[in-house]
């Protein structure tokens, strides 16, 4: 080469980078094709167990177990929750019987009580709902006459319009604000 004359080195130099380039492409293509060719499976494999998961996800929420399953866990959450509030009232050293026990000794034969539920909450007034039916409507007047004296009701007892429409078998609600202080 270095016989040659200099415009035909030029000529040498730039035909071997030609070659360089030509035979690189040809082997990064080869490389190429060969990658595709060796990973292509294992693409299409990987889909396959996608699908396959994805169609075991929805079979599995699907089944009836799984709905089992769930509505238990929402069953648990509740019972969590309500052993929960049951702890707090406990430890709060809060103590009902005495008002219960009044309120009961208080109502007439012909009233019962169905449900009743006791708030209370830090900085405001407690407060205690009775619901129930009074065999007269009498009866309710006088139970709500005995619950006024009670000394654990702190405002007065009123009665909705709407529970002395029934003479007989009237059903009631009566909210009574309750004095903390004395229980």
């Amino acid at each position: 080469m270095n016989l040659l004359p200099t415009q035909y080195k030029a000529e040498l130099r730039l035909e071997s980078w030609r070659r360089f380039i030509v035979f690189f492409s040809i082997y990064m293509s080869v490389i190429g094709i060969a990658a595709v060719a060796l990973l292509l499976p294992s693409y299409f494999f990987l889909q396959f167990q996608i699908n396959e998961l994805r169609a075991l996800e929805k079979a599995t929420t699907n089944s009836s177990d799984y709905k089992d399953m769930e509505s238990g866990e929402k069953a648990a959450q509740k019972i969590r929750t309500l052993v929960s509030v049951t702890n707090k009232f406990f430890q709060s050293g809060s103590v009902v019987t005495p008002l219960v026990e009044d309120i009961i000794s208080r109502m007439p034969a012909s009233v019962s009580i169905s449900d009743f539920s006791y708030m209370r909450e830090a900085g405001k007034q407690s407060t205690l709902q009775l619901v129930g039916i009074a065999g007269h409507r009498d009866d309710l007047k006088k139970f709500a006459e005995a619950l006024q004296k009670s000394p654990y009701v702190k405002e007065k007892v009123l009665i909705p319009e709407s529970s002395y429409k029934n003479e007989r078998d009237a059903p009631f609600t009566i909210p009574l604000v309750i004095d903390s202080t004395k229980l």
